[in-house]
């Protein structure tokens, strides 16, 4: 048995292993059984499982990987179920071992355009993430030979390319992503890093300020657009993008700071980022979220007040503080803000 073989069958043992325990520690019989015992096809209770697991994924990220297989054990050919758990794994757990199996059998057993690539593409990411470039590289010209050259896929690889070191060949990938239809604020930010190593640093403020306009919420790409900045002598706007990185990664759930972050500097955090980015939408949607389940619904309102006349040809703000008004019983206010938000809709119909 080789040493990937070996790694795959360990990790599938501890996935197993972790989920007995976890069923043996509920003290449920039932889900002790549901592992063990193999159960019949249910699409049902593979459906309510995996319904369970998605509300648990942010405070207990553990207990929804059990659910999860909870659900696959049930419905052993769902493969979007498989592609929930081997994200969760590796985006929320960091545990790649332990996703690569169900990786694995995506890859052999989906006829599923898109759930098969999803699954090749973040085996690159595993590739990479473990520095097997040739590994890498034999999967994204898999991928590129059966379906066209998006922009995703051109991104990894690049990566590929700039970790061989061919920091040309990979800034011309970048390029030829830019100049597509599909071209996005990720590769704009990459190739902004990579101009910012070679030393152009006006290209690279061109490439990187671009990227935070088409996606305020691109951390790293502020936390480089700021480097630009102060080689360029203009500290203050340096110092406003680093605070917004800050802030970025301080609030990004994905990394887990929010289970570290008391609430009330989370709240703040959230008021700050809309103080320096006040047409970016989601800072606002989840402060507004916060403070109703906080039970200040009225503070909620004023949130996405702010957000609509910031935006006021923006739909979903408006269906937002329409929403909120209701639940705060502003019934007519809640009336206006939908007539506006129809206006708005019959316009854009036009």
């Amino acid at each position: 048995m080789g040493l990937r073989s070996r790694r795959i069958a360990l990790a599938s043992a501890c996935l197993l292993l972790a989920v007995s325990t976890a069923a043996c520690d509920s003290g449920d019989p039932e889900d002790a059984v549901a592992v063990d015992a193999s159960p019949a096809p249910d699409p049902i209770e593979a459906k309510a499982s995996a319904e369970r697991a998605r509300q648990m994924l942010d405070q207990q990220p553990r207990e929804a990987v059990r659910l999860f297989e909870r659900a696959i054990a049930h419905d052993p050919e769902n493969a979007e179920l498989r592609l929930e758990l081997a994200e969760l794994l590796i985006f929320r757990l960091l545990d790649s071992d332990a996703a690569r199996p169900q990786l694995e059998w995506l890859d052999r057993h989906v006829s599923s355009e898109t759930a098969s690539r999803k699954a090749r593409l973040l085996l690159v990411r595993l590739a990479l993430s473990e520095n097997d470039l040739d590994e890498a590289a034999r999967l994204v010209a898999a991928i590129r030979s059966a379906t066209r050259n998006a922009s995703d896929v051109l991104t990894l690889h690049a990566e590929i390319l700039e970790a061989r070191g061919d920091i040309t060949g990979a800034r011309a990938v970048f390029e030829e992503i830019l100049s597509g239809d599909d071209a996005r604020a990720a590769a704009r930010f990459q190739l902004g890093r990579l101009l910012l190593a070679e030393g152009n640093t006006e290209g690279a403020r061109e490439a990187l300020d671009r990227a935070v306009r088409d996606d305020p919420g691109l951390a790293a790409a502020h936390l480089a657009l700021a480097r630009c900045l102060k080689i360029a002598g203009q500290s203050e706007a340096a110092d406003r993008h680093a605070e917004i990185h800050r802030l970025l990664t301080l609030l990004d759930s994905t990394r887990h700071v929010d289970r570290n972050v008391g609430a009330d500097r989370r709240e703040s955090a959230l008021a700050r980022l809309i103080e320096l980015l006040p047409t970016y939408g989601a800072p606002h949607f989840r402060l507004a979220k916060h403070y109703d389940a906080t039970k200040r619904t009225e503070r909620a309102i004023e949130v996405m007040e702010k957000l609509v006349a910031a935006k006021p040809t923006s739909a979903r703000p408006l269906r937002e503080l329409a929403r909120y008004q209701r639940r705060g019983g502003e019934e007519a206010a809640a009336r206006r803000t939908e007539e506006r938000l129809e206006r708005l809709e019959s316009e854009r119909d036009r």
